[in-house]
């Protein structure tokens, strides 16, 4: 899973629209955007170069990107991510 920060969410509109604009990214499994801490998680088998490009289509700016920790938990750990 990747963590994304993401320069541009506002509210939980502008997080919606991130989430739908990474969703439509082939590869993508799962999103889930909080505004509050400009953060966006991504599942899935995807170039961050694609998830840039959506991002920056839908009005935002990729700022870092990173392996999440929390992914390497192990099968049944749970997660909050939505699928898509």
């Amino acid at each position: 899973m990747l963590l994304l920060r993401v320069d541009g969410m506002t509210d939980e509109e502008s997080a919606t629209r991130g989430e739908a604009a990474l969703a439509g990214v082939a590869g993508v499994a799962a999103v889930d955007a909080d505004h509050e801490t400009d953060t966006v998680r991504v599942d899935g088998r995807v170039p961050v170069s694609a998830l840039a490009v959506a991002l920056e289509e839908a009005g935002f700016d990729l700022i870092t990107s990173r392996l999440d920790a929390g992914s390497r938990r192990g099968p049944g750990a749970g997660g909050s991510a939505r699928p898509v």
